[in-house]
């Protein structure tokens, strides 16, 4: 105990500090995929949601992912967030959010400046952030699906998951 708090201030920390090591690679599959089909975001997301469901199923961190993705919900992310941490954990997870959310838009404006934006109908840096989130969340919903296949003992039918993926963002 000693140790962990040594190095974390809470498990909201080691959270954070977690989320941040394991984003990285599959962020920079995303970006690589994003320059192989020369900037063309859906067929980006096509082919990251085959990477990712091997490493949401089988990958290393598969715990985590299903953890996180089967969890995540307003309650869970506001108190992930702030909402509910207690008083000396309010520094820390400031901190903890101020340096994510920086480092999301870091990335996401990397993305923009890569995406062929003359291939969608966004007018705009909102519309175009609007539209980014709206993919992601189809992707992690999809990628729970398969969860929740799982939870009823049923075989992950990660084809048919991807069809899924591929009608829901047509």
């Amino acid at each position: 105990r000693g140790s962990f708090y040594q190095y974390f201030n809470s498990k909201g920390d080691l959270y954070f500090y977690i989320f941040d090591e394991l984003r990285k690679e599959p962020e920079s599959v995303f970006y690589n995929l994003l320059k192989e089909t020369k900037g063309d975001l859906f067929e980006t997301f096509r082919s990251y949601f085959s990477y990712f469901t091997i490493e949401a199923f089988e990958g290393e961190n598969r715990g985590f992912y299903k953890n996180l993705l089967s969890h995540m919900n307003f309650s869970s992310s506001n108190r992930i967030t702030m909402s509910e941490s207690i008083e000396e954990e309010r520094p820390s997870r400031e901190e903890n959010l101020a340096f994510h959310q920086h480092s999301s838009s870091e990335s996401v404006q990397k993305i923009m400046d890569e995406v062929d934006q003359s291939k969608m109908k966004v007018k705009s840096t909102k519309e175009f952030r609007m539209l980014f989130r709206l993919l992601w969340s189809i992707l992690f919903n999809t990628i729970n699906e398969g969860y929740r296949m799982e939870e009823t003992k049923q075989r992950i039918d990660t084809e048919g998951l991807k069809q899924d993926f591929n009608q829901k963002i047509s």
